[in-house]
Formats: structure tokens, sequence, C-alpha cells
């Protein structure tokens, strides 16, 4: 279960996690080491079939991705720096049709996960509930409603603003 995923080390699970991957037909051969893909998905999912079903776009050749999955399962940043590796390697497979050849594409997962890490730490500073909590923005997290046109309630407290940020992601 969750408790498990969050609080268990991420090696240790990785060979049953492998299996739920295999099970689901997809080859953890085929990308990110399965103890990372737990690191980045166990807040997210309560078992390891569900973080495997999630784990597919890492898994499948970047032709298959669904910008859409892309979004869902990842913050917006990295969904973003993800996205723009594979529009570079749809560039260059593109080319092909202008006469520009060039090999196929190989592509170093753990360096684009890298990248991927680092446009996340770059924004982290600027996005944090501390900053904002900083800059006089009050940061309620919990699930919230909207109760009427400008009022949310979430969390035990109730917003009236003529303006009101969710951050979902």
């Amino acid at each position: 279960n969750q408790h498990y995923l969050k609080t268990d080390d991420p090696a240790a699970l990785a060979p049953e996690f492998a299996w739920h991957l295999r099970a689901a037909g997809i080859d953890p051969a085929t990308g990110p080491a399965p103890a990372d893909v737990i690191v980045a998905l166990r807040d997210r999912v309560q078992t390891l079939k569900e973080m495997a079903a999630r784990a597919r776009i890492w898994y499948a050749p970047i032709a298959q991705w669904d910008v859409k999955a892309v979004e869902k399962h990842l913050r917006a940043d990295g969904a973003a720096a993800l996205l723009a590796a594979a529009h570079a390697v749809r560039s260059i497979t593109d080319a092909r049709q202008f006469g520009i050849h060039t090999g196929e594409p190989q592509i170093d997962f753990a360096a684009v996960m890298e990248h991927v890490r680092g446009v996340i730490a770059q924004i982290a500073p600027h996005d944090s509930v501390e900053r904002l909590e900083s800059l006089g923005v009050r940061v309620i997290r919990a699930a919230a409603a909207f109760t009427g046109r400008d009022e949310l309630t979430g969390g035990g407290v109730c917003v009236r603003a003529r303006r009101i940020v969710l951050a979902a992601g």
C-alpha cells in the first residue's frame, strides 16, 4: 500500500515493481531504473500496480508518448521539460522529410530526467509554498470546493475573494 511505497527503500521495492511492469507488458530495460520511478511516483499512487500503469509513459518509445498523459502524471514544469525533449527527438525524425538524414536518435533517459530535475530545481525556489507565504499569499493545503461564485471552502477554512488561485499540481 502507499505507506510502504512512501517509507520503504525504493531499491528494495524495485524488483517487485519490475514484476508489475512486466505484468503490464512493459519491459523495465527500456526506461529508467525502477527505483527512480518509485521515487518519482510514490506520492501519487496507492499500489505498485497503479504505479506500473502510470509509468508506461516513461518506458514507451518517445514517438508514442501522449502529451496529455505526460501532463497528467508530471508537475507542469517537469512535463514541459520532458515534452521539450520529446519534441527535439521528433524534430530529428521529421527532418528526413526535408532530405536531412541522421542516425536513429539515441535517448539517454537518465540524462533526460536529469534535465527535467534541473528545470524543476530552477523553478522550485520561485514556486514554493514558503516563498508564496513570504509574499503574503495564504496557502491552504487541503481538498477544496467552490461553495459560491467567489467562495472556496477547504481544510475547514472558507475563503471569499474576487480571485482565487487553485494549484493542483
